[in-house]
């Protein structure tokens, strides 16, 4: 099956951002770098794999980067949520157990 730019890139998105979300939950009051290489492969292993690239894996992080959800450390050659992506998770995680305390 054949899936759009959009849809591999959202998966990139999703993928990245689920890895990173779970390194810093291990410990939140610091950074947790992941290796992109680490980031990659969990991609590339996934059903979606055949069809991203390194290049298209590389803009999509290049993207986020620029939009402030990842920051990098060696040269890039590691990743970690930022500051702002880890408040917005917060407070999604939050709203999200106010919801399910009021479904109860």
């Amino acid at each position: 099956m054949q899936y759009s730019s959009v849809e591999l890139a959202q998966f990139i998105e999703r993928s990245v951002h689920r890895q990173l979300s779970s390194k810093r939950r291990e410990d939140s009051a610091s950074f947790r770098f992941v290796p992109m290489f680490t980031l990659y492969r969990t991609v590339a292993d996934s059903p979606f794999g055949s069809q991203i690239t390194t290049g298209f894996f590389n803009k999509i992080l290049s993207d986020m980067r620029k939009t402030g959800v990842i920051i990098t450390q060696d040269g890039g050659r590691s990743l970690a949520l930022s500051e702002e992506a880890w408040a917005v998770q917060e407070k999604i995680l939050c709203a999200t157990q106010t919801i399910r305390n009021l479904s109860c």
